[in-house]
């Protein structure tokens, strides 16, 4: 019976530093922070500048991902300069390398849900102004409405 003694605490101790040190990041299961980085670039270069000449070019997308679902925040694009179909499959392959970066981290949110806000065409201002005469940028302004989900 002396060694089961002296082998329990041995085993008791390893037990709880595993489940202290947390989830562990398999490499196939979360994207480094490099494919990650990637993939927000692509998003990035398919919404470019966002330049439109109305509201109605303007659009909101979410991106990134909540642990609890949902994008972690919305970004302004233009159906003038983008293709919607592309910005959508490079904004979900974004969320899902985020999803998983997540749940490998073990993660939690506060699982709050963010309204889809409008996007609006706003002029453009300072030295480009002149170059751009008739051209805005969608943005989504700080007081921006969400939008009515019917």
């Amino acid at each position: 019976m002396r060694p089961l003694n002296t082998a329990l605490p041995l085993l008791l101790a390893a037990l709880v530093a595993s489940a202290c040190a947390g989830p562990a990041a398999a490499p196939s299961q979360a994207a480094s922070t490099a494919e990650r980085d990637r993939a927000w670039a692509d998003v990035q270069a398919l919404v470019g500048d966002a330049t439109c000449q109305a509201d109605e070019q303007c659009h909101a997308v979410g991106v990134g991902a909540r642990a609890c679902g949902g994008p972690a925040r919305y970004i302004a694009w233009s159906s003038r300069v983008t293709d919607g179909d592309k910005l959508e499959a490079a904004v979900r392959h974004h969320a899902e390398l985020e999803r998983a970066a997540l749940r490998a981290d073990g993660r939690v949110s506060d699982c709050r849900v963010l309204p889809q806000p409008l996007a609006q065409c706003r002029p453009v201002s300072g030295a480009v102004a002149g170059a751009m005469a008739g051209v805005g940028r969608c943005v989504i302004p700080a007081d921006a409405p969400a939008r009515r989900v019917d």
